[in-house]
């Protein structure tokens, strides 16, 4: 799943992706296409992480780091691109999760 998100997060539409790729596939004779079950594969996993056309959103935004406290600062984008990429590792999925990650998070850095 972290794959998926990190590949997402990147191209920002799986959706698309596939479909570029399927065309590659069949644009290429004289090999004969079986049809392309490794992207239905895609845009299923896709479709059940909810970013089938569109990357991940942040769970945690900078709103987040206020409500600790945390005054503004180059410190903030360090911290939030750290917990992105902890949520793009899979560390957590709902806020709650989120917000209990970013105190431990902030105490580690700050």
């Amino acid at each position: 799943d972290s794959a998926i998100r990190r590949l997402a997060a990147r191209v920002k539409r799986i959706d698309r992706l596939v479909r570029v790729a399927h065309a590659d596939k069949n644009g290429r004779p004289p090999i004969k296409s079986d049809g392309y079950p490794e992207g239905q594969w895609l845009l299923d996993k896709t479709a059940e992480l909810a970013i089938q056309d569109n990357a991940p959103k942040p769970i945690l935004l900078g709103r987040h780091l206020l409500e600790l406290g945390i005054k503004p600062g180059p410190h903030f984008g360090k911290i939030l691109d750290r917990a992105y990429e902890a949520q793009l590792d899979g560390a957590f999925t709902e806020e709650e999760q989120a917000r209990d990650y970013l105190k431990k998070l902030v105490r580690e850095i700050l």
